[in-house]
């Protein structure tokens, strides 16, 4: 008999292992072990409590894990990841989890709710706009070994103690869930935060996690743009890099210019996503 609870006694390696079986079919093959789920959890920050689950008996055979923050004042719920077994599937289980786990997250504030979803996933597109969601932004997702040279009057190097609200007046575009100078702080790996410099004034930054290659942000101030500074800070993240390529998730569409940048300097689109909102009333 199929029930839904929270996830709070499961354990890491119990989620680990429904994780990979949920998604050993995705269109993006990956596996997450222990620890690299562990460290989703923390960046993330993933409540078990506010998560649930859908138990056939005692097997765990599909799950939402959802993060928590407050963003603009609303305190709001992050879909991390939703997976279901095969054999349980079209049986609008990620519709009925939502419907148990919502009056719950509104007991305690969260009203807003957000995700990313692959462009083309129709059957969880639609599950999502069953469930009240709706498109909000439209992400690309890039990859690749930086080709083009770097001009040698930008200097790069660690900024070890970044202005957070500085840097953001350096982007036209906020950064995914993932992103976010609230997840880049939470996570226990290291982050290599680069800063580029013209005449000792910092103009720029980028900032990659150096085990997988993953930048998670990156701006320049408008009046230094297209004078190499991107570049510059790229060259710097990719040499960084632990995988001898850099990666990008989740940038948002909007930002024409870092389309063009990304495709010049030897980035290739992988994927498309969307995020999507909803906010429960």
């Amino acid at each position: 008999m199929i029930e839904f609870r929270t996830l709070k006694d499961q354990s890491v390696a119990q989620l680990a292992e429904i994780f990979n079986y949920a998604f050993s079919d995705y269109v993006i093959k990956f596996h997450l072990t222990e620890e690299v789920l562990g460290q989703k959890i923390e960046a993330e920050n993933i409540s078990l409590k506010h998560s649930v689950g859908t138990f056939d008996g005692n097997r765990l055979v599909g799950f939402i894990l959802l993060g928590l923050d407050t963003i603009s004042g609303n305190k709001t719920a992050y879909n991390a990841g939703t997976g279901v077994v095969p054999g349980y599937r079209g049986q609008k289980v990620p519709q009925q989890m939502y419907q148990f786990i919502l009056p719950f997250l509104k007991s305690e504030g969260y009203l807003h709710h957000q995700l990313e979803v692959i462009k083309g996933n129709e059957k969880a597109i639609k599950s999502y706009q069953n469930t009240g969601f709706s498109i909000s932004r439209k992400f690309d997702c890039y990859k690749g070994a930086i080709t083009t040279k770097s001009l040698n009057q930008i200097e790069v190097c660690n900024l070890l103690q970044p202005d957070w609200a500085l840097l953001e007046t350096f982007t036209d575009v906020l950064p995914s869930w993932q992103n976010s100078a609230a997840a880049i702080q939470r996570a226990s790996t290291p982050h290599i935060i680069a800063g580029a410099y013209a005449d000792s004034q910092l103009i720029g930054f980028g900032i990659m996690d150096p085990v997988t290659g993953r930048i998670k942000q990156f701006g320049v101030r408008k009046e230094y743009r297209r004078k190499g500074a991107g570049t510059a800070l790229f060259h710097f993240l990719h040499s960084k890099s632990d995988t001898g390529s850099v990666n990008f998730i989740n940038y948002d569409q909007e930002d024409r210019q870092a389309s063009i940048f990304f495709k010049k300097i030897g980035l290739e689109k992988t994927i498309e996503q969307y995020e999507m909102k909803m906010a429960y009333t």
